[in-house]
C-alpha cells in the first residue's frame, strides 16, 4: 500500500484570531456536489506583502461569490477579479474563473493584469492634473501652441478632459497606415467636426490629450504615465506588458495576421495598435489592485491636492448635439447613480471588460476586471458590474475597519515561503470551508494551485460547512473528498 506522504490539519485555522464572522462559499448547494476542473499546471500565487485579514461579512462575501460564479456559469466571461475597498485599504479581493482558455486554460490569478481599454483616460486625465498642479499645464488655456492641428477652434485641455472638443468619436483606421508622427497628424488635421462646447464622447479626443501631455513634457506619453501616476503610486500599470505569464489576453483579430491570432499582451483597441500600443484613450494595462490604489488616492492622501481629487466627483451637466444630458467630471463618467451610489460617484469602464468606480462620499470603490472578449469576442460584463455595484453598497454598513494583528495563520506561513515544505509530497488535506488565509482565500483552493493535493478530508457538514446530516463522498476533478461524517467518522488505513 502506497501512503500519502503528507496529511495536513488545517481546520477553520483562521478560527482563533479573527474577529468578524466567517466567509463561506458562493453556492447554497453543498461543494461536494460541484464537480471543478482541476489546474493542469498551478501558477506560483503572488503575494502582497502584507494580506488583509477579511474585513467584508460572511453573507457578502457569499453573495459577490454567487453573482461572479453565475457570470461565469452563464459564459458572459470566462473569468474576473473583484476588488472592493475604502479609503483605508481593501476590504474584498478575489480572482475567479479562467485567465484564458485558448490556446488552453489556465486558473485566474490575483494580479493578473488587464488591458483597461477605455479605463485608461482616467490615468490619462489624473496625468493632465498633476501637470496642472505644478503649473505645467492650463487646462482652460487653447491647446493651439502645442497642438497646431487643432488651432484656431478655442479648444483646450478641458475640452479634451470632458469630451467638448466638437471631435469625432472615431476616424478611419486607415488614417494609421504609417509612422506614429504621420498617423497623429493626419488624425488631429481638419478636427473638429461639430461645435466646440457640445458634448460627444470621443476617444480622438483623449489621443489628442494624450499627444498635448507628450508635446508638452518632450516625453512619450508613457514615459508621462509612468513618471505621473504609476512610479508616485508603486503600480504595476503599464503599456506592452513584458513577460506575457501575468498578462489576460484578449480577443481573436483577423486583421493581425494569418491565422487570426488571439491578442495577448497587446492593446486590444486597434487605433491604440497602431500607435505602438500607447495613447491617451486606451492601451494601459493593469491589475485589480493598481486600480485599488488608484482609487484609494482619488478618496485621500497627498498624491493629488484635493481640490484636484474633487475635480474627479464634481459633475458637470453636459449637453450632447440633441439637447440630451450627460453626467460627467473633469475626466471621469458620473451617470451611474442607481443602488445607493452617490451623486458625486465617478469612474470608468473599457470594451475589454473592465470597470472602476469611486463614491467619496460614501468611502467605498469597487474594481472588476474581466476579459469579457476573449476569445471569440462577444461576453458581457454589465449586468454582473450592476449586481456587484447593488450588493457592494448594501455591505457598506457590515465592512470593517483595518485588523492590526501580529498573528500569522498556518496556511499564510506555507503560502509566505511558496509551500515549499510540502513539495514532493502527496498531499492529503483535512479542512472545510473555514479554513482560510489572511486575505480571505480558500486554503484547499491554494493548495490545490500550489501541491500535489490528492484528498481533502472533511469534517461535520462537508467541506462548503452548510450540509446537515451525513456528508457523502464526492470529487473535485481529480481530488477526492473523503467525508468523515457520513458511513466514516475517521480515516482508514486503505484511505492513506
Amino acid at each position: 500500500m502506497r501512503a500519502i506522504a503528507s496529511l495536513v490539519i488545517l481546520l477553520g485555522c483562521g478560527q482563533s484570531v479573527r474577529t468578524e464572522a466567517r466567509p463561506s462559499p458562493a453556492e447554497d448547494p453543498p461543494r461536494e456536489r460541484v464537480e471543478v476542473a482541476p489546474t493542469p499546471e498551478p501558477e506560483p500565487e503572488p503575494e502582497p506583502d502584507d494580506p488583509p485579514i477579511v474585513r467584508l461579512a460572511l453573507q457578502d462575501e457569499r453573495a459577490i461569490d454567487r453573482a461572479v460564479e453565475q457570470a461565469l456559469a452563464a459564459g458572459d466571461l470566462p473569468g474576473c477579479v473583484v476588488l472592493v475597498g475604502r479609503s483605508d485599504g481593501v476590504v474584498f479581493r478575489r480572482a475567479y474563473g479562467a485567465l484564458q482558455v485558448e490556446p488552453s486554460e489556465r486558473p485566474m490569478l490575483p494580479d493578473a493584469l488587464f488591458d483597461l481599454a477605455s479605463l485608461s483616460k482616467l490615468f490619462t486625465a489624473a496625468a493632465a492634473i498633476r501637470l496642472a498642479e505644478r503649473g505645467e499645464l492650463d487646462l482652460r488655456a487653447p491647446v493651439d501652441p502645442v497642438l497646431p492641428e487643432l488651432a484656431g477652434h478655442g479648444i483646450t485641455a478641458e475640452h479634451l478632459l470632458t469630451h467638448r472638443a466638437g471631435l469625432k468619436a472615431v476616424n478611419p483606421l486607415s488614417d494609421y497606415d504609417s509612422d506614429r508622427d504621420a498617423s497623429m497628424r493626419r488624425t488631429l488635421e481638419g478636427a473638429p467636426d461639430g461645435p466646440v462646447g457640445t458634448y460627444r464622447y470621443s476617444d480622438l479626443g483623449y489621443i489628442a490629450l494624450g499627444e498635448l501631455l507628450a508635446r508638452r513634457t518632450g516625453q512619450p506619453l508613457d514615459v508621462v504615465i509612468t513618471r505621473e501616476v504609476s512610479e508616485p503610486l508603486g503600480l504595476d500599470a503599464t503599456f506592452r506588458p513584458a513577460p506575457l505569464a501575468r498578462v489576460v489576453p484578449t480577443e481573436r483579430a483577423a486583421h493581425r495576421g494569418d491565422p487570426p491570432p488571439i491578442i495577448h499582451g497587446e492593446a486590444n483597441d486597434p487605433r491604440a495598435w497602431r500607435l505602438g500600443g500607447v495613447a491617451g484613450h486606451a492601451g494601459l494595462f493593469a491589475t485589480a489592485n493598481d486600480l485599488g490604489v488608484f482609487a484609494e488616492a482619488l478618496l485621500e492622501g497627498s498624491w493629488l491636492r484635493p481640490e484636484s481629487r474633487a475635480r474627479f466627483s464634481t459633475p458637470q451637466s453636459l449637453r450632447d448635439a440633441r439637447g440630451r444630458t450627460a453626467r460627467r467630471s473633469l475626466g471621469a463618467d458620473m451617470t451611474l447613480r442607481a443602488h445607493g451610489w452617490s451623486e458625486r460617484s465617478f469612474g470608468h469602464g473599457g470594451y475589454t471588460g473592465t470597470w472602476l468606480w469611486v463614491d467619496p462620499e460614501h468611502d467605498v470603490y469597487l474594481v472588476v476586471l474581466s476579459a469579457r472578449v476573449h476569445p471569440n469576442g462577444g461576453g458581457r460584463v454589465g449586468p454582473l458590474r450592476s449586481t456587484l455595484g447593488r450588493l457592494v453598497h448594501q455591505a457598506r454598513a457590515r465592512m470593517r475597519g483595518p485588523v492590526d494583528s501580529p498573528i500569522r495563520l498556518g496556511i499564510d506561513v506555507l503560502r509566505e515561503n511558496d509551500f515549499a515544505r510540502l513539495q514532493g509530497k502527496r498531499v492529503a488535506l483535512l479542512t472545510n470551508d473555514g479554513g482560510r488565509a489572511r486575505d480571505g482565500a480558500r486554503t484547499w483552493q491554494l493548495f490545490q494551485r500550489r501541491t500535489d493535493l490528492r484528498k481533502i478530508f472533511t469534517p461535520e457538514h462537508g467541506l462548503a460547512a452548510q450540509q446537515e446530516g451525513a456528508v457523502r463522498n464526492s470529487r473535485i476533478g481529480e481530488i477526492e473528498i473523503v467525508s468523515l461524517f457520513g458511513r466514516t467518522r475517521q480515516p482508514t488505513p486503505e484511505m492513506f
